[in-house]
């Protein structure tokens, strides 16, 4: 009932579009059934063959840039320091949230990641989740990205990988364009401001329908800024 209720409020809300969007995700539901039946058989077959080869998935925290560049470059120095990593074979496969925060930041990712359709893992996700209900051994399955171990580097692991992202010879040039019709020169040194508000969560239909003022503690107001920046 409670979920009813929630669904009501955020029609009210939002309207015609809200509606739309509800639909689609409901059709968008009924044609992932099969995907869901298939998954069944498929994370069987996976949790047999764990002893000898791991396959491992879980979701890129993408809906928030802070998450889906440090909790993402966290995995993958862990990864190569062997840090939780399986002492077996394994294989590690990802997804991306419905929204993500910054292409830029994908693009790189995916060259560094095997990164799969939602409609892939997520099944996979789940249906193993279930099964864990039932029969345990299902977390080996999981990738840590959503704990605290996951967001602090407490390894010190940065300070000992080169990044495992950076920008190629094309992007370098497009962004010295960019600096160049700010009016920087070539070579300069600059300053950048990192000042956060309700901007980016104000902006997308997945944020409209919840209230996301207890965050605003957080925000500044980059007005502020320009007698330090002057």
């Amino acid at each position: 009932m409670l979920n009813f209720n929630k669904h009501i409020n955020q029609i009210k809300k939002g309207g015609v579009n809200v509606i739309i969007n509800k639909l689609i995700f409901f059709i968008y539901l009924i044609l992932l059934v099969p995907v869901y039946l298939i998954s069944i058989p498929i994370v069987i077959l996976i949790r047999l063959i764990r002893p000898w080869f791991l396959i491992r998935w879980q979701e890129l925290i993408t809906s928030r840039i802070g998450h889906f560049a440090s909790n993402t470059e966290i995995y993958c120095c862990k990864r190569d320091a062997g840090i939780n990593s399986p002492s077996q074979m394994f294989l590690d496969v990802f997804c991306l949230r419905k929204y993500v925060c910054n292409k830029q930041l994908e693009k790189m990712w995916r060259h560094r990641l095997i990164i799969l359709p939602r409609w892939i893992i997520i099944p996979l996700l789940r249906v193993n989740r279930i099964f864990n209900i039932f029969i345990s051994g299902g977390n080996y399955h999981e990738i840590e990205l959503y704990n605290l171990s996951a967001e602090r580097d407490a390894n010190n692991l940065f300070e000992k990988f080169q990044t495992h992202i950076g920008f190629n010879k094309e992007e370098e040039l497009k962004g010295k364009e960019i600096l160049k019709k700010f009016g920087i020169p070539y070579n300069a040194k600059f300053v950048c401001l990192n000042v956060r508000d309700s901007g980016y969560l104000d902006r997308y239909k997945e944020h409209n329908l919840r209230d996301w003022s207890y965050h605003s503690f957080r925000n500044g107001d980059i007005d502020k800024y320009i007698l330090a920046a002057e």
